[in-house]
């Protein structure tokens, strides 16, 4: 099962016969041995290779609980391999292996269902119909009892089933317990999971399915009544099943059963005195209650009259979840919760204009409440971001008052917010920076309940979030810009999507009052989804600038950072899944994401880049990626030298990681057609040109794609060409044609100049030139390239075996090719495969001592200052003189000249 010996049909043969000898005795799965080749198997490049060494493996894990609990986690890892055959395999095995595993491993159990439920948004719909099925057999459908005969399990077992994965998930999902968690979204898997069962229902069996949704919502607020000990298993539950479908949990012989029950349970407001690991789980507990009368109020819109009375009940409690509670996230779910209130009960919507005007007025004296101001800022922007519907049109609402119904408009509130990001205090720098945050939050969140108000010329939220976007700007700020711009999209998101329930109802004859309670648009605009889209498109370029300086200067900053980043990609995969912004923008950015140190981001970024490269393959040219890998470079170059300065001890190896990434850019993404391999490996070598020729603008068809946007490439620090060139070398070639198009291009280059930077080094080096002149500096920098390039050229023909006949070939051949002529001289074939020679792979040492051989600040760039300049990684830098710099480098060249287009070269003399 060698890949580098066998072909892909040997090698899956070799793992069946494997399981004949397993079939005989299974016990030879014990074997350390075995287990290594079983992985080695799954991580084969051929998907029949590894759908193989599944069903060796998956066969008796079914059988065997204790087999199945050793293997598990490697199954689990297959449900996300690339192949829909292997995912497919993947989850059947885990579906049995949770029928066999025994209940005192239920964390094994549910380890295994979430890995199945992980898949609900698989881009495949053949593996997103099992994971369907298989949900909707354990939650909504009658199972095969023991006797083999269709029995249907209780609603109660089934709601324990669902809440049981429910909590596990969100728990799973959860990155610090200390903190009370937000609720889960309508883009968790777990939601999206069970939407789709409900699309799946045929509309003949729809009422069926609602019927069997509300006995197991109704089981669920059974559990939560009487099972304290457990509520917040079954609250998840509950939640999850109202997101998916809020008719789950409204009983049409009692529609108010939930609404009743639950209303209760938000009068428990903890202590504030009580520790904050105390009050969580009560906290989380009104959390999710709040969630849940939501979306039932949300819901039941139509039915005013039935639910005044109750909305009205529960406005109080609601105001003091908003004065009293320490957790925003429940002051913030509690404003929502109100707002939906204020729709069916005067009494709410007066109390909701009451808070408004409250917290406005103690804005208006922020010298008095100082300490309070971040909480009065916080609640501002919550109460307008859910009741923009009730203080958009406050004007028409409080006819009797003008003058409070001018201050509470959705602009008198932007203006007032807005003075509070020039806000200042002597003598507390860190409430000034908590309060400026606060402002800018609460800003966002306005923005995102009326787009046209931060669109207004007379408006300063466009320039404020400009400055919280800038390199200058704190990190903190720069976070809060960008969760507000994601919060801005994906409300866009979620109203399209009512609005297409609303129009489904339509079409089947439903009421259509909703419609008419929308809110009627009073400016030329409000509503308009584009409004939103305008917003982030104005910083779409900040943002993406953003990301190439999202790494840290200081060891303190490495979790904020990380924190942007995540946020960035995020935001660029969202924009580009509703179509906000042009892919093609995208593709430096998620290359350098790719390039990340951080294993969740590159992989994510990747996952990104596959499915641009899948849908729009036009737009993901060489030339931007090109750019991501370069700009990559100096992202890493800032990490690695501030932490050489702070910590003065032995440098990360920045290169390994580099190397690692570009080996799956490359097997991904470049070589998915050979047109763009090619033109990839021929850019690679061609951008060294600029800093040997000195061309400081594109005036060439392959110039100008390596460089995007009209950018020279030579703007880059030179001290990135042997880290560039230690990148070329790790790239995983398959075939002669791509090592010797690399040589080629290399030889091509060095024919161009070699023999004139020679000359002109020896002039300088015979001359009493002084060494810092500027025609000495730029001679050094050229002759450095050409060091690199000759000493990558003689790597790759050591490495790859390329003898000076193939190499002739393919000369021969690229010529032909540019005349048109079909004549040719017969020799090895280009497409035959190449496999690196290890032995030759130890004289990549010396492309590395090449990474730190100069001391290329005060060589070639004395007067030119290189604050992202990597220093050596594994030896300090060699102590010499410029003049001994420039007669190395003569030596060097001096001697690639006489040997250039040899074998016998020793890279390592």
């Amino acid at each position: 099962i060698d890949s580098k010996k066998q072909a892909p049909t040997t090698r899956a043969k070799a793992v069946k016969a494997l399981g004949d000898v397993v079939s005989a005795d299974h016990r030879v799965l014990d074997y350390p041995g075995m287990v290594v080749g079983v992985e080695r198997a799954l991580q084969d490049d051929a998907i029949s290779v590894r759908e193989a060494a599944l069903t060796l493996v998956g066969k008796h894990m079914v059988q065997d609980a204790s087999l199945a609990l050793k293997l598990l986690r490697m199954v689990i890892k297959a449900t996300e391999d690339q192949g829909s055959s292997v995912r497919r395999s993947a989850i059947k095995i885990l579906r049995d292996c949770a029928l066999v595993i025994p209940q005192e491993h239920a964390d094994r159990i549910s380890e295994a269902y979430r890995a199945i439920l992980n898949r609900s948004t698989d881009s495949e719909e053949s593996v997103k119909g099992i994971v369907v099925r298989l949900f909707k057999s354990l939650w909504f459908d009658p199972v095969a009892g023991e006797d083999g005969l269709r029995v249907e399990r209780s609603p109660t077992e089934r709601a324990q089933s669902l809440a049981g994965l429910a909590t596990s998930i969100v728990d799973a999902s959860s990155s610090n317990s200390s903190n009370t968690r937000n609720l889960i979204d309508r883009s968790h898997p777990l939601i999206v999971l069970l939407s789709d069962i409900q699309d799946e229902v045929n509309q003949s069996k729809r009422a069926d399915m609602n019927r069997e949704e509300l006995r197991t919502a109704t089981a669920l607020l059974d559990l939560f009544m009487y099972d304290n000990g457990n509520s917040l298993t079954y609250l998840h539950a509950m939640y999850a099943l109202v997101l998916s479908n809020p008719k789950a949990c409204i009983p049409e012989s009692d529609p108010l059963r939930f609404l009743r029950a639950l209303s209760p349970h938000l009068r428990r407001v903890p202590a504030v005195e009580g520790s904050q690991a105390d009050s969580r789980p009560h906290a989380e507990e009104i959390l999710y209650t709040l969630g849940i009368i939501t979306h039932i109020l949300g819901d039941m819109e139509e039915k005013r009259a039935l639910i005044s009375d109750i909305a009205t009940e529960m406005t109080e409690d609601l105001v003091d979840l908003i004065n009293k509670h320490r957790f925003t996230a429940v002051v913030s779910a509690a404003c929502e919760c109100l707002a939906a209130c204020s729709i069916s009960s005067q009494t709410a919507a007066a109390r909701l204009l009451n808070v408004a005007a409250i917290y406005l007025t103690w804005l208006k004296e922020p010298q008095s409440h100082s300490k309070n101001l971040p909480r009065f800022l916080f609640i501002i922007g919550q109460v307008y971001r859910f009741g923009i519907r009730l203080l958009g049109q406050v004007e028409a609402y409080l006819t009797d008052n003008p003058t409070l119904a001018r201050t509470l408009t959705p602009r008198a509130c932007m203006n007032t917010l807005s003075g509070f990001w020039s806000f200042n205090l002597d003598g507390q720098p860190a409430l000034v920076s908590q309060v400026r945050r606060s402002a800018l939050e609460s800003i966002c969140q306005v923005m995102i309940a009326s787009p046209l108000v931060a669109m207004n010329r007379e408006s300063q939220t466009q320039g404020i979030i400009s400055k919280a976007l800038s390199l200058s700007s704190p990190p903190p700020m720069k976070l809060a810009a960008l969760n507000g711009l994601i919060e801005l999209v994906q409300a866009d998101a979620h109203a399209l999507q009512r609005r297409q329930v609303s129009d489904d109802r339509l079409q089947n004859g439903r009421s259509a009052s909703i419609s008419g309670q929308a809110t009627v648009a009073s400016e030329n605009g409000e509503g308009d989804v584009s409004q939103s889209s305008a917003v982030l498109q104005n910083h779409w370029g900040a943002i993406l600038d953003l990301a190439s300086e999202a790494y840290p200067h200081q060891k303190a900053e490495e979790q904020t950072l990380l924190a942007i980043r995540r946020r960035i990609l995020f935001l660029v995969e969202i924009a580009v899944r509703d179509g906000l912004v042009g892919p093609w923008t995208t593709v430096p950015t998620l290359v350098l994401f790719v390039m990340d140190s951080m294993q969740d981001v590159s992989t994510r970024a990747l996952k990104q880049l596959k499915h641009l490269s899948t849908k729009y393959s036009q737009y993901i040219d060489v030339g931007r990626i090109l750019k991501g890998i370069k700009d990559s470079y100096l992202a890493h170059a800032k990490v690695i030298t501030k932490r050489h300065k702070d910590e003065g001890s032995h440098l990360p190896d920045c290169i390994k990681v580099s190397q690692s990434r570009l080996k799956v850019l490359y097997r991904d993404i470049i070589c998915a057609s050979r047109s763009k391999r090619n033109e990839f490996l021929r850019l690679c070598i061609r951008s060294f040109k600029g800093e040997i020729v000195g061309l400081k603008q594109p005036n060439s068809r392959a110039q100008r794609a390596s460089s995007v946007g009209g950018e020279d490439l030579s703007t880059y620090p030179h001290s990135m060409w042997p880290w560039f060139a230690l990148l070329v070398s790790s790239i995983p070639f398959k075939k002669v044609e791509e090592v010797c198009l690399v040589i080629h291009e290399i030889d091509s280059l060095m024919a161009l100049k070699m023999s004139s930077i020679i000359a002109e080094l020896h002039e300088f080096t015979e001359s009493d030139m002084p060494v810092d002149h500027p025609s000495v500096r730029e001679c050094a920098a050229k002759a450095k390239i050409l060091c690199i390039l000759f000493r990558l050229k003689i790597y790759l023909l050591k490495g790859y075996c390329i003898s000076s006949e193939r190499q002739a070939v393919f000369a021969n051949s690229t010529k032909r090719m540019s005349t048109g002529s079909s004549r040719g001289t017969e020799g090895p074939s280009m497409e035959s495969a190449v496999h690196f020679n290890q032995k030759a792979a130890n004289s990549n040492d010396i492309l590395h001592k090449l990474y730190a051989i100069f001391d290329f600040k005060r060589a070639s760039e004395a007067a030119q200052p290189e604050p992202c300049s990597l220093h050596p990684i594994s030896q300090g830098p060699l102590v010499t003189t410029p003049l001994s710099v420039l007669k190395e480098l003569y030596h060097e060249l001096d001697t690639a000249n006489v040997d250039h287009g040899t074998d016998e070269f020793d890279p390592m003399s």
